[in-house]
């Protein structure tokens, strides 16, 4: 249980996959479909959950995610049922371990304002993945207040811990 894995992902009118209730992985995973089914999407998803997390070099500092939604399609993200402006929302569950036993949920929130026109990130957050209270502990969350601005979450006693943004 010592390594953390991504164990469950949800999105919201990204392309054409429709996985609002969540799809669980596995150690391993075989997509099959056919063709235009979303497979390559979902590789892109998780390419894009690569590039915003894995750090990249020193010649891409402040502009990691602007890459990584660029590489995801920009402005393409967005499904062409869908209606601009609109959210396209990524949830990725990450795994319990021993050091982080309740395990780990990633929010992404981009904003699509227009067909062509750059897609912003809305809201990004990292929280425990159980809840044992009515909301989860958060450990940051950005752009929830607005657009370019972040709050920290912390906490002093690790047997309240609740989060405290400042």
């Amino acid at each position: 249980m010592n390594k953390q894995r991504l164990s469950l992902l949800h999105s919201g009118f990204f392309k054409n996959l429709r996985l609002n209730d969540g799809i669980s992985l596995n150690d391993l995973n075989i997509f099959i479909g056919p063709n235009c089914s979303g497979k390559s999407n979902f590789i892109s998803m998780l390419k894009f959950l690569k590039d915003c997390i894995v750090a990249s070099s020193e010649d891409d500092q402040g502009g990691k995610y602007e890459n990584a939604i660029s590489q995801l399609g920009g402005s393409n993200i967005l499904s062409k049922d869908i209606k601009t402006p609109a959210d396209v929302n990524f949830c990725f569950h990450f795994s319990e371990t021993d050091t982080i036993p309740k395990g780990l949920n990633l929010n992404i929130q981009l904003f699509v304002g227009a067909r062509d026109s750059k897609v912003t990130i809305k809201q990004e957050s990292l929280s425990d993945s159980i809840q044992v209270q009515s909301t989860p502990f958060y450990y940051y969350k950005y752009h929830d207040r607005e657009i370019g601005k972040g709050v920290v979450s912390y906490y002093d006693n690790s047997y309240t811990r609740k989060s405290h943004f400042e």
